[in-house]
Formats: C-alpha cells, sequence, structure tokens
C-alpha cells in the first residue's frame, strides 16, 4: 500500500496486470490537492495506452489496497500487442473501460452528495478486492 507505479507526466515503463488489490489513478491540481479519478483492480491493465506508441502518464497510479501485478517491460507488451489481435483488443477494452469510469465519477462529483460518492467508492472498492471488508 502507497507504492507509487507512475508519476503524472512520468514515460510509462511497464504494463501491469493486476491480480489482486486496487491501484488508484489520482489527479493532482497546481496546488497540490489531489483526487482520485479511476480506481483499478484485477479487470485492469495500468499502463495499457502504451499498446498505442510510447506514453506518458497524465496520473498518479498508487497501490491504494495491497496489490499483486504481472509487469511487462512497456517496448515488449507493445510487441506483443502488433503479433496478438486478442491482446490488442484487450488493451483497447482496458482503455475504454477505464475511460468511462473517469466520466462517471466526473459526473458523480460534479452531482452527487458526499454520502452518495462514499457509497459508490465503497461499491466500486468491493468490485475490485472481491471482499467484504475494506
Amino acid at each position: 500500500q502507497g507504492f507509487v507505479l507512475h508519476e503524472a507526466g512520468q514515460r510509462i515503463e511497464h504494463v501491469h496486470f493486476i491480480d489482486s488489490g486496487m491501484i488508484s489513478m489520482v489527479a493532482t491540481m497546481q496546488d497540490g490537492a489531489q483526487i482520485e479519478t479511476a480506481t483499478l483492480g484485477r479487470e485492469s491493465l495500468v499502463g495499457a495506452l502504451t499498446a498505442l506508441g510510447e506514453h506518458r502518464a497524465g496520473t498518479r497510479a498508487i497501490v491504494q489496497i495491497d496489490a499483486t501485478s504481472w509487469r511487462l517491460p512497456a517496448a515488449d507488451f507493445r510487441a506483443a500487442v502488433e503479433e496478438s489481435p486478442a491482446l490488442r483488443r484487450l488493451a483497447l477494452v482496458s482503455n475504454e473501460l477505464t475511460l468511462a469510469q473517469i466520466q462517471q465519477t466526473a459526473a458523480c462529483n460534479a452531482l452527487h452528495t458526499a454520502d452518495r460518492r462514499l457509497c459508490r467508492w465503497i461499491v466500486q472498492v468491493r468490485d475490485r478486492i472481491d471482499d467484504d471488508v475494506i
């Protein structure tokens, strides 16, 4: 918990295939304030955009709940994606799901009360870690 996979602006060096736990994608404002924009679990890849070419992270990726993952160098991931249409689809679906979650989180943060946002977050965490104890 607390381990940073990458910081915003850093070149993504590895793609992480999450096996367990939860990774938070966190945006940092100029004044240092931070907001979680997505929670990723075993349904996600961290760094999947590297499938399209070298990529710099737009957010910080930090382990929020103890996690394990399989790690692959980004260059090797790109080469594998070139060879495997199934892996390419997996990378695209992972990116689409993460984008959809970021959009939903933005809408909830703008339109819902704090108690409703907390309820959404608890359900998301439960889905990511498949455990009733957070």
